[in-house]
């Protein structure tokens, strides 16, 4: 699956659609992961709330 550094990436780049992707098919290679569930978790969140969000 994707390396932690890729997931990084999206996340840094506001790419939290295509991160949740590739942390879910982790999660679906290795469920028992608890770093994966919490980055999924961060991701979802991210996505919901994106940082900088009705700031002016």
């Amino acid at each position: 699956y994707c390396s932690l550094v890729t997931l990084f990436d999206l996340l840094c780049t506001q790419e939290y659609k295509q991160a949740c992707d590739a942390l879910l098919d982790a999660q679906n290679l290795d469920p028992g992961n608890a770093e994966i569930k919490g980055e999924l978790r961060k991701a979802r969140e991210l996505m919901k709330n994106p940082p900088g969000k009705g700031e002016q």
